[in-house]
């Protein structure tokens, strides 16, 4: 059967993964997922889990959990070089995978490295992120305990839609902060250099 190969996937919500599993069946294709991350993040809940006291959402699954092996074939590792006039992947482990097909659906990896003065300060000092996974539970109390003093949402210069948390963020603690009598107390700022 032809040969599909899917990488690095930003994992699809169950559903999708659901309608991608039934495609394999209705075609009798073999599909091979190239993915080194053990995770899927569901980003569009952190926002919601750290500012509200709703529970019960899902922030993050084990990739082997929304895949059937029957039907998809994760491999664990990340590709290192291709070669589309021969047909083929190969891994950084050198591992060649020849397809068919080469479906490539690259999602976005926050460099946290690259800005400058953030070394070791993420989760602390009153510094923290909707996009950082351990540090969530940190971010969730910031945000519930900040009564006064000055609160600074930024967005870096980059074509993402990671723009809309920290602006939804800011416009929810603005909203806590006003039916809270000391919010005279409190600056919030938001800065973006995003043209978006």
């Amino acid at each position: 059967p032809p040969h599909i190969i899917v990488l690095p996937l930003l994992l699809p919500p169950p559903s999708r993964n659901k309608s991608m599993q039934q495609w394999e069946k209705r075609n009798k294709l073999q599909i091979t997922l190239l993915e080194p991350s053990d995770w899927h993040n569901y980003q569009t809940s952190w926002l919601t889990y750290t500012t509200t006291s709703v529970g019960g959402l899902s922030l993050r699954r084990h990739i082997a959990e929304l895949l059937s092996p029957d039907q998809v074939n994760w491999i664990n590792e990340a590709a290192g070089e291709f070669q589309p006039d021969k047909n083929f992947v190969l891994t950084e482990n050198g591992t060649q995978l020849d397809y068919d097909y080469l479906i490539l659906a690259c999602g976005l990896k926050v460099d946290w490295e690259s800005i400058k003065g953030l070394h070791g300060k993420l989760g602390r000092d009153g510094i923290t992120s909707t996009l950082s996974y351990p540090t969530l539970d940190w971010t969730k109390k910031v945000f519930r305990s900040f009564e006064k003093g000055r609160a600074l949402f930024t967005h870096s210069n980059s074509i993402s839609n990671s723009d809309g948390p920290a602006k939804e963020m800011a416009f929810l603690m603005r909203s806590k902060l006003d039916m809270d009598a000391r919010q005279t107390q409190t600056s919030i700022s938001y800065y973006s250099s995003s043209f978006l």
